[in-house]
């Protein structure tokens, strides 16, 4: 099955006319930083076939929609970077798209391993390759708040990957949707998260210690149970995180061993 290609967001970082100049090596033999011109959002044309990315899960019914649907949102927050952008929904449907990492692992080692070939390839055509592959695995895992944050890293720290203040835009984002999915009381109110890597940053954001934390399943929901500790007040309460996405993924995965993802032992 072949995972859609955003010529967005290969505007934003990577493909547009002028890309074979922006991959010649200069004399510390480094991929050149994108020049201004190629960030004008203009579409290029998709003159060959993209070989089948990695981190791809069998597809089922529910991703008929799910991956047009989150086309077109990542496209829309990279043109537009709306205000009232819908990151609740885009969230969503990345948990229903072929490449869904809830775990984010696989996808930020790749593309850190793309960034580094980027960088330090001494063949000007695997640099160039790497490069297209980059600006493909970040589009395709933008709802993800781990690979959103490590795209920010590397964008900071050269600006060849992309604009800081987009992954910024980004993160921020996310961060907050996930914050206003719930208030956390109980498991009817609890926060729903889409990634493992979300309710970790959910944690860091709500400026609480972690005491302890209990895992539950009642009738198909996953649940964490985290009682955490106020550090101003000191008062101990417990915070309720849904799972239910995640973890029926990576169930899904240890029922078909063929599959790549693999479940961490806790």
């Amino acid at each position: 099955m072949r995972l859609f290609i955003l010529p967005v967001l290969m505007a934003f970082l990577l493909v547009q006319p002028g890309v074979a100049r922006a991959a010649e090596s200069t004399d510390a033999g480094k991929v050149k930083e994108l020049p201004p011109e190629l960030l004008n959002l203009k579409t290029a044309p998709q003159e060959k076939k993209k070989e089948r990315p990695r981190f791809v899960r069998p597809r089922h019914e529910s991703d008929y929609m799910s991956v047009p649907e989150y086309d077109r949102l990542v496209r829309m927050a990279i043109q537009l970077r709306p205000a009232n952008f819908e990151f609740g929904t885009l969230r969503s449907y990345y948990a229903q798209v072929p490449q869904y990492d809830p775990m984010g692992d696989a996808a930020r080692r790749e593309i850190l391993n793309l960034a580094y070939a980027i960088q330090n390839d001494p063949d000007p055509v695997k640099r160039k390759e790497a490069f297209d592959k980059y600006g493909e695995m970040v589009s395709a895992h933008l709802a993800n708040i781990d690979v959103v944050s490590q795209a920010l890293v590397l964008a900071r720290e050269d600006k060849i990957f992309g604009d800081p203040k987009f992954f910024d835009y980004m993160r921020r984002g996310l961060l907050r949707s996930i914050m206003r999915s719930g208030d956390g009381r109980n498991l009817v109110h609890a926060y729903d998260v889409m990634t493992l890597g979300e309710e970790t940053a959910l944690l860091r954001a709500l400026q609480v210690k972690l005491i302890k934390t209990e895992p539950r399943e009642a009738g198909g929901t996953y649940y964490n149970m985290h009682d955490v500790q106020d550090p101003q007040t000191h008062k101990t309460y417990t915070i309720f995180v849904n799972v239910t996405k995640p973890m029926d993924f990576l169930e899904y995965q240890r029922q078909n061993k063929e599959t790549i993802f693999v479940i961490p032992r806790q």
